[in-house]
């Protein structure tokens, strides 16, 4: 494929997001979130967790069996409800995961549980599952406040 600009752009990074958006097409992401990349208002992070060179197996020497089995513990249900927590789209294929978010933040937190899971061999579940009961309690303790307030109000009008 080919990147190139034309005169009239305003924008004189927009090769190198074009080429980012290229990247992430070639590792399967659905076009729709590889464009959200092209307009500034999301990041993303390839992780590399297979055998080649810079990936998680080949750094803490993890042997193909082991991989296949920590790479099918991230599938389903874990990826459904990280993308619930953090907002970012998290895409595996192969020996890649590709994360798309509009927080650094969601992306890093993605990040640290893929590595913890195929490098230390540490379930994600759990954790997934305790981050849940957080924000839950968090917007527990959002909604009696907006409630309480509203009730203040209500009476103030009086």
């Amino acid at each position: 494929m080919k990147v190139s600009r034309a005169t009239r752009d305003q924008d004189p990074n927009i090769i190198l997001r074009a080429m980012d958006v290229l990247e992430l097409l070639s590792r399967s992401v659905p076009a729709d979130w590889a464009i959200r990349v092209l307009d500034c208002s999301f990041q993303y992070e390839i992780i590399k967790i297979g055998n080649q060179e810079g990936g998680l197996c080949n750094m803490y020497g993890i042997t193909k069996k082991q991989f296949l089995a920590r790479r099918k513990l991230l599938a389903g249900y874990v990826l459904q409800v990280l993308f619930e927590l953090t907002g970012c789209g998290i895409f595996v294929r192969g020996n890649t995961i590709a994360v798309i978010g509009g927080s650094l933040q969601g992306i890093n937190i993605v990040r640290r549980i893929v590595e913890d899971c195929i490098a230390h061999d540490v379930p994600p579940l759990p954790r997934v599952r305790l981050m849940k009961k957080k924000t839950q309690k968090e917007k527990d303790e959002m909604n009696k406040v907006t409630s309480e307030l509203m009730i203040i109000l209500e009476g103030m009008r009086v």
